[in-house]
């Protein structure tokens, strides 16, 4: 597997308010590999969109679109993002190893 040194917090989404913001709901902090590059990636409306980084979690990860990721960069910025990607990585047996999202 990969090494996972850096803590992602996971703020799941409860659903939308009356304005069609997202209520937070249930909060994890995971442990995952964050890389911060620039990725060209394909959103879930198959719209091209560019992303600022990819975090791999080790196994699977049930995350959602409308959820809230927070991390902490390597210069110390916090960044909170929505995923958009979500993509797992299977071995031949077809087990989840990776968890890999584009933010």
């Amino acid at each position: 597997m990969i090494p996972v040194n850096d803590k992602v917090t996971i703020t799941r989404s409860a659903g939308l308010d009356g304005w069609g913001d997202t209520i937070p709901g249930v909060v994890d902090i995971i442990k995952a590999r964050v890389n911060n590059s620039t990725v060209l990636t394909t959103d879930s409306n198959g719209v091209e969109v560019i992303g600022k980084g990819t975090i791999y979690f080790n196994g699977f990860v049930d995350i959602g679109y409308a959820d809230n990721l927070e991390f902490t960069e390597a210069n110390g910025n916090v960044v909170i993002e929505h995923p958009l990607n979500i993509n797992f990585k299977k071995d031949l047996g077809g087990v989840i190893l990776i968890t890999k999202v584009v933010v």
